[in-house]
């Protein structure tokens, strides 16, 4: 098993699908990044080290078990990229419209 199957998945993409392995590789990345990183900070939150609103911090919850189940739906088959890549879009985009809206401990939240 090479090193890049371990992240990816046993996907294998023909000969001119270079562009679509690209898409299948980055959106994956994009889904192990988005979980790391909301690990992180439900970690944090936990800890004392940041305050979060409650009712955001269930939002964010149900983000970070969508962006771990879309992260083994889509390993290691490129066929679902269209649905999942749209899809998490748009649950990314409700994410940041209630971190906008009920996040109100974090000031900077206009920035990000």
């Amino acid at each position: 098993m090479r090193p890049r199957d371990i992240l990816f998945g046993p996907a294998t993409f023909a000969e001119g699908e270079e562009y679509r392995a690209f898409q299948y590789r980055f959106t994956l990345a994009i889904l192990l990044f988005s979980t790391v990183v909301t690990v992180i900070f439900h970690v944090s939150v936990h800890q004392g080290m940041a305050q979060s609103d409650p009712v955001y911090l269930h939002v964010s919850r149900a983000f970070l078990a969508v962006s771990a189940l879309y992260y083994g739906l889509l390993r290691g088959r490129p066929d679902r990229l269209g649905f999942i890549a749209w899809t998490y879009a748009a649950i990314a985009m409700a994410l940041h419209v209630s971190t906008f809206l009920l996040n109100t401990p974090d000031e900077l939240r206009l920035i990000w």
